[in-house]
């Protein structure tokens, strides 16, 4: 019994060592700053919108938090045969930068009132971050496998999409069979001043119509976020590239 308790604890050690070297080799001192920021930024808000804010969004408040622990945690309890016990560091990275944008700022700040189309820079971060949260992603389906720039960026583009149209889709059905149709807007008349019609013109800007505009604004924002991340990972790519010929 000793024994076996003794090798277990061995094993242990053994395996948080080696995550602890994975953490020094896959980030470095400013993202593992970052974390603890988000943390504490998040617990923060655990502390202080109870009562403010309905259950429902408390407890998404609460899962976020959470998600600012996943990937260490999930890196000391799954082995590398699992794919959550093959996450990088820098997926953490990521998660953290989608809590802050898409729950603390969302949710737990004001920020509507202070930068003007918000939610639609929400989509284009959302969609941007998707990409490079997918080649993360790629590399722990298939630790084995190299894959090209270009196809890393290819996969991680349909990974972002389909992120987007699954949450639009979400939307969609919890705003019109949970909190009712009036929440999205279906008896409001269209508002020529949004952004969308100063883009594209007024167009059938029928009343009714108001929740498919801003449905496909959200997508076109993430859209174009998309492509801005893949020309982005090219221009990384051929600079690091670059540096390994000189």
């Amino acid at each position: 019994m000793c024994r076996c308790v003794t090798n277990m604890k061995v094993k242990l050690k053994s395996h948080l060592y080696s995550q602890f070297e994975r953490l020094k080799s896959e980030g470095n001192i400013i993202e593992y700053v970052f974390w603890w920021v988000s943390r504490i930024t998040m617990i923060y808000a655990c502390v202080i919108m109870p009562g403010k804010v309905a259950p429902a969004l408390y407890l998404a408040i609460v899962l976020n938090t959470l998600a600012t622990f996943a990937v260490p945690v999930f890196s000391a309890i799954f082995p590398q045969k699992l794919l959550f016990g093959r996450l990088s560091f820098r997926t953490q990275t990521y998660i953290d930068l989608f809590v802050l944008v898409g729950c603390f700022f969302n949710n737990c700040v004001d920020t509507y009132s202070v930068i003007e189309f918000y939610d639609k820079w929400l989509h284009f971060f959302t969609g941007f971050g998707c990409v490079f949260l997918g080649i993360e992603l790629l590399k722990a389906l298939f630790p084995k496998e190299r894959f090209s720039r270009n196809a890393s960026l290819f996969s991680a583009a349909g990974f972002s999409f389909a992120i987007i149209v699954i949450w639009e889709i979400f939307e969609f059905l919890s705003d019109f069979f949970i909190a009712g149709s009036a929440n999205q807007g279906y008896g409001i008349g269209a508002n020529f001043n949004m952004l969308f019609f100063k883009i594209f013109g007024q167009g059938a800007g029928n009343t009714g119509q108001y929740p498919l505009f801003d449905t496909m604004f959200d997508m076109m924002a993430a859209t174009v976020g998309i492509v801005v991340a893949l020309i982005v990972g090219v221009i990384i790519g051929r600079l690091v590239e670059r540096k390994k010929v000189k």
